[in-house]
């Protein structure tokens, strides 16, 4: 199960609550409570894929999102005039692809069927006036140049970066990404496509320009989050988004698997020229020092440091990695304190 709108696995489309769902829902509502004309409305609309739609349906409660866009459209575009409290009449006169488009009107009684197919008649004939790719390339560009000029030429007096004005540079992109973040209404994708525009104009050589481009894109990032993150706890104060979830600190536990028993005998170790510790290489008398299974010998301290780091369900001996299921030691005290270590791993 994974989240279309995400990508992510464990919840679906419609409990999405991804941080870009939150920053999408939190800029449509600001935009739902704003006025805007008609065009614009057009012009926000198109900039919403099928997947938007879908997930801004899903967080007024629809129950299924399997229908077409312009159902899609119609149907966000109902919740936004009720947010507005206006109206909703059916207006016939717009018919788009056999499609009724909801617009505000007026609270008076609605005019006679009649009037409604006469200037259904005359509107039939005119044309839709909407803003293409080419008027939008020009509308961004108007809003580069602009730009380019104020800020560029007028205020920093920097049109081309050099190794003397880096750090000026540096903060006149700063300066560029939050004026563009003003400009657009805080949108990403305009602030970013306009900024490719002054970047063009700067004349950069091919070995900088790749790094001038990630240090722009990364600063116009920068202050879109930080102006949707400000707007999201606007809301929230506001009571139009929901509380921020608490997420608690994850804990790393490792896993130890189940430890085998070990059985301690009282016998005393072998005869043998010295009596000393495999691994640390001290030396103990007879008494003292514990004897594996397998006649190799090693401390109590080696022993018990191997059992707490242990990973596996058992202990290995560093000579001939045979496993420990055997250890002989004389000397009670240090019989008693290995016992317990491996009574107590037992019992995990």
């Amino acid at each position: 199960m994974s989240c279309g709108y995400c990508s992510s696995t464990g919840h679906t489309m419609r409990h999405c609550n991804s941080i870009a769902a939150q920053h999408l829902l939190a800029d449509y509502r600001r935009t739902c409570l704003t006025p805007r004309t008609d065009e614009e409305l057009n012009r926000y609309f198109r900039s919403f894929t099928s997947d938007a739609m879908s997930l801004i349906m899903y967080s007024y409660g629809a129950r299924s999102v399997s229908v077409n866009r312009a159902a899609k459209e119609q149907f966000i575009r109902e919740r936004i005039l009720q947010a507005r409290n206006q109206p909703l009449v059916i207006d016939l006169t717009a018919i788009d692809h056999n499609q009724p488009r909801l617009v505000p009107r007026s609270p008076v009684n609605p005019p006679p069927p009649v009037v409604l197919q006469q200037a259904a008649r005359q509107r039939q004939r005119a044309t839709v006036v909407r803003e293409t790719m080419v008027d939008y390339k020009a509308r961004m560009k108007v809003i580069g140049d602009l730009l380019f000029r104020a800020v560029c030429i007028n205020a920093y007096g920097i049109t081309r970066q050099t190794d003397e004005n880096s750090d000026q540079f540096r903060e006149m992109i700063e300066t560029l990404s939050v004026c563009l973040i003003a400009e657009t209404r805080n949108s990403m994708h305009e602030s970013v496509f306009i900024s490719k525009l002054i970047i063009k104009q700067f004349h950069l050589r091919r070995v900088i320009a790749p790094v001038i481009k990630s240090m722009f894109f990364n600063s116009i990032y920068r202050e879109h989050r930080r102006i949707t993150e400000i707007t999201i706890a606007e809301m929230r104060a506001q009571g139009l988004l929901p509380p921020a979830p608490i997420r608690q600190p994850q804990v790393f536990v490792p896993h130890k698997p189940q430890f085998a028993a070990i059985q301690m005998l009282g016998n005393v170790a072998a005869e043998a020229d010295d009596y000393c510790c495999g691994i640390c290489s001290d030396e103990f008398t007879r008494e003292t020092i514990p004897t594996l299974g397998c006649n190799h010998t090693l401390c109590d301290e080696c022993i018990t440091g191997q059992i707490k780091a242990r990973t596996k369900s058992c202990i290995k001996c560093p000579y001939c990695r045979e496993e420990v299921n055997q250890i002989s030691v004389e000397d009670n005290e240090i019989r008693n304190k290995i016992a317990t270590l491996v009574a107590a791993e037992i019992a995990l």
